[in-house]
């Protein structure tokens, strides 16, 4: 059992909600409706339209709540629509924001975990059922949920974890009667009806408001408002203020609001300074004093915000530095649509402004929208430029939402936001095609506005350009950005690093992954290791996850497996928000694993790395490298036969990711060599025949198929052709080395054939490598171990003991079917008819000529009828080309 902290228990424990509103002055107490919200079920809803008094009933509620209840948090949606993501993210940031819960909390990296989940609905039950003295929500604003999924989440969540309750108000109850009709969990509804105000509680507000109202003027308020407090406050204070009788047909909700407003704000200043004022601070969510200030210039911001909040126009929530006004719905609707109508001019200097004051807080999403909706997209650039990592990784579709309205003849002139945009779209997978459209125009955009940019934003540019070319298929291009955003990152001056802090690692990684996939990984190592040692400059954990998993990864397909084990050992060990490791930022690190577990042997293990990315595989541009894993493990399981099959179907469907060039030469060689396993050679050769035949991996086979082919002589030639290329695997080279040494032993050198087997071994220990002593048939592997021996090459011995259990996938030898021209061309003819004289017809020669040749084909191919003919030579790739 899980033990508690309980100092830590005592610290989130606290008279009524954390974040909750400050109750207005002229408060009229409604017990019955307190009495409702306290109740034992797991879910309240207050259910009512706008004005209709929900927060200030959570509000007066939430302050009877005492210390040793369980911790109690507001949150109240600022988002519109809240997605599930945006849900998540609003509870958390509020429980992290006020102390309830802490950084380390399990609740901390839920909503990033959320985003990579398989069950989301799981990975949420889990992180709430380990609070371990549950937590209260009060949600309002409610009616801001456009996901279905965040209404069954909350019933998951109430119905599996029993120390949570959730009390929420909503304008609309669309979306949750068909969840709650499963009666999953107890539920109190406080309905409309019971929301409206009583006669008594009329009468109090008159009276708190300095009147005596009359049961006429009770009943004629009542009448008009319907019992909403909006109105019925805009009623009593008109009747009060001018000191004349209410009657029904003065007052209509609509209008009483209207009139409530207008009011208040001529009430306030007649010079129109504070009506000027509440029509500014509008525009954001909600302000602090210090925002309500810097948009309006107003010094009496704060004045004006308390009687605001007295005259109840909104609330204040929070508490010190984090104290914010927020006017109810109703009223912040009415007072922007004032704005926009009124004073057009002044909406997108507001969001400027908003924009400048939110990005000097680290709301990056919040600038970026509001940049925006002003039009400043030179600004919306910079923010883009300083919290690249932070609007992908936190707000992705939040991001594509905002940028996807501007025009593309508009976009194109802003690199950086088109390259934002593309990548949310490649990342969403929903538009490839427009993200390639949008990454072409950022190239092009960016190469213009090279000259004019500080060497900061121009590693962005290049950084960003990478990604571009490498995501729309373009690798070697990408490669050539890769190096030149890492050049440029090497060079820039400590204070530019400083202003690239929170988005270097982010962009130092796919600038090596665009190295990686060009054939650099030495540079690409390089890039990643700059990404790490900038991810530890940055708070969250998390964001040093990825470089590590690039690290690993990059090494593993490098074949240095012991480098790679340190970054494994580092990533088992460090916390990993639910679904990383099965998505992009662990994609790596699973092939890494799956390589180690090759090496050792243990094809199952290295299955299950691949198996446990199936979702997000298809669409990934790591697919490559993971084909090529299931390709070893195709071959370590002797399925070599089935496994080119799937090989070949996955390498001819398309998915919208291309396979690096490295990597498709790499695979092609594999699924030759499946073919040559399999007594198919002329397909192998057809595979081959479209690769650059001087290529390591194909050399490799070429020489392989010599081998078995008794061609010792011509296996050695091929392997002594070949050049430094790029990129060579270590993998591939110990390859070469076995089947050196047994080209080398078969041709009778006996002595150069031990000390190439004693170079090679040395390597493959030093290295880990061992899984690749399979590419050398068994009786080639047992003749090099004899001829160690003999040569009393003690280490090299000791190996081949080690692995004399592992049986290699190849055959001794590969007896090719050598077909006669005439042979090959009667064979065609054959595909097409089984008659004799067609054939003869079709060839220009006689029947009995056609008769002798299919004899002989049928002797070569050991068969006795056409049928069995034509199956044997298409498993034998005689029927290609």
């Amino acid at each position: 059992m899980r033990e508690v902290d309980q100092g830590a228990v005592a610290s989130r424990r606290r008279p009524g909600f954390a974040g909750a509103p400050r109750l207005p002055r002229q408060l009229v107490d409604r017990p019955r409706l307190v009495r409702r919200l306290d109740t034992d079920a797991p879910l309240t809803i207050v259910r009512g339209v706008g004005g209709a008094g929900k927060t200030v009933l959570m509000a007066e509620w939430a302050r009877t709540r005492s210390a040793a209840d369980r911790p109690g948090q507001w949150v109240s949606l600022r988002r519109q629509p809240s997605t599930r993501l945006s849900f998540w993210r609003d509870v958390v940031d509020a429980t992290i924001d006020s102390g309830i819960e802490t950084g380390d909390s399990p609740l901390a990296n839920l909503v990033a975990s959320l985003g990579r989940s398989d069950d989301p609905r799981a990975t949420l039950v889990r992180a709430f059922a380990r609070l371990p003295e549950g937590i209260h929500l009060i949600i309002d604003n409610y009616e801001r949920v456009d996901d279905e999924d965040v209404h069954l989440d909350l019933l998951d969540v109430l119905e599996h974890c029993h120390e949570v309750r959730v009390t929420l108000a909503t304008r609309s109850m669309a979306g949750l009667d068909a969840a709650l009709l499963s009666l999953r969990v107890d539920t109190e509804i406080v309905g409309p009806e019971a929301l409206r105000f009583d006669d008594q509680e009329v009468a109090e507000l008159f009276r708190r408001a300095g009147a005596v109202a009359s049961p006429e003027v009770v009943a004629a308020v009542q009448g008009a408002t319907d019992g909403l407090a909006l109105p019925v406050r805009a009623a009593a204070s008109t009747f009060v203020s001018e000191g004349r009788m209410l009657e029904p047909h003065d007052i209509r909700v609509p209008d009483a609001v209207v009139s409530y407003i207008a009011d208040t704000v001529t009430y306030f200043a007649p010079d129109e300074r504070v009506r000027t004022f509440l029509l500014r601070i509008s525009v954001p969510e909600g302000v602090s004093v210090a925002l309500a200030r810097d948009l309006t210039g107003e010094e009496h911001a704060e004045d004006f915000l308390n009687q605001a909040e007295s005259n109840g126009l909104g609330l204040w929530s929070g508490q010190g530095e984090g104290l914010v006004f927020r006017f109810s719905g109703v009223v912040r609707s009415a007072l922007y649509g004032e704005l926009v109508a009124h004073l057009p001019e002044q909406v997108p200097v507001l969001r400027r402004r908003y924009a400048a004051w939110a990005r000097s807080h680290g709301l990056a999403f919040v600038a970026l929208s509001n940049a925006v909706e002003a039009g400043d997209l030179e600004f919306a650039s910079r923010i883009t430029l300083e919290s690249w990592a932070q609007l992908l990784e936190m707000h992705l579709v939040e991001v594509v939402g905002v940028l996807q309205v501007i025009p593309l003849r508009t976009i194109r002139h802003y690199p950086l936001l088109a390259m934002v945009l593309g990548l949310g779209y490649d990342a969403l997978g929903d538009n490839r095609m427009r993200a390639i459209e949008l990454f072409t125009l950022a190239i092009a955009a960016s190469r213009v506005r090279a000259g004019k940019t500080d060497r900061a934003e121009r590693f962005v540019l290049v950084a960003g350009e990478s990604a571009a070319y490498r995501l729309s298929g373009r690798f070697e291009q990408a490669g050539k950005s890769g190096e030149n955003a890492l050049q440029i990152f090497e060079e820039l001056a400590p204070a530019d690093r400083d202003d690239l802090e929170r988005n270097a690692h982010h962009l130092l990684a796919h600038a090596g992954i665009s190295l990686l996939y060009a054939g650099r990984p030495d540079r690409a190592l390089e890039a990643f290791r700059a990404a790490y040692s900038a991810s530890t400059q940055v708070p969250e954990l998390r964001a040093r996850l990825q470089p590590l998993s690039l690290i690993a990864g990059t090494l593993a397909l490098s074949g240095e497996m012991v480098e790679a084990r340190e970054p494994i050992a580092r990533l088992n060990r460090m916390t990993w928000p639910e679904g990383w490791s099965e998505g992009n930022p662990g994609a790596l690190y699973r092939l890494a694993q799956g390589f180690g577990a090759l090496e050792r042997f243990h094809p199952v293990g290295a299955q299950a790395h691949v198996d446990a990315l199936e979702r997000y595989l298809p669409a990934s541009e790591h697919r490559g490298a993971f084909l090529l894993l299931q390709a070893l493990i195709d071959i370590a399981t002797h399925r070599h036969r089935a496994g080119s099959v799937e090989l070949q179907v996955a390498l001819e469907r398309g998915t919208g990711n291309e396979i690096p060039r490295v990597i498709g030469e790499w695979l092609s060689a594999l699924l030759a060599v499946e073919y040559v396993a399999s007594g198919r050679p002329a397909r192998a050769d057809a595979v081959l025949a479209h690769q650059p035949a001087d290529a390591p991996a194909v050399i490799l086979v070429r020489a392989l198929t010599a081998l078995l082919g008794d061609d010792p002589a011509e296996a050695l030639r091929l392997l002594n052709g070949v050049r430094q290329r790029g990129w060579m695997s270590r993998h591939i080279e110990v390859a070469h080395g076995l089947v050196r040494a047994a080209a080398l032993l078969r041709l009778g050198n006996h002595d150069l054939a031990a000390d190439i087997t004693d170079e090679t071994v040395a390597l493959m220990l030093d290295r880990d490598l061992r899984f690749e002593i399979v590419f050398i048939p068994d009786v080639d592997r047992e003749a090099l171990a004899r001829n160690a021996s003999a040569h009393g090459l003690t280490s090299s011995v000791t190996f081949f003991d080690s692995v004399a259990g592992q049986r290699s996938f190849l055959p001794s030898v590969l007896a090719r079917t050598r077909l006669t021209d005439r042979e090959a061309t009667v064979l065609h003819q054959l595909v097409e008819t089984g008659s004799t004289a067609e054939i003869a017809a079709a060839l220009f020669v006689s029947t009995n000529t056609v008769k002798s040749q299919l004899r002989s084909l049928y002797r070569k191919l050991g068969v006795a009828s056409r049928d069995e003919a034509l199956v044997a030579a298409a498993e034998r790739g005689l029927l290609e080309g």
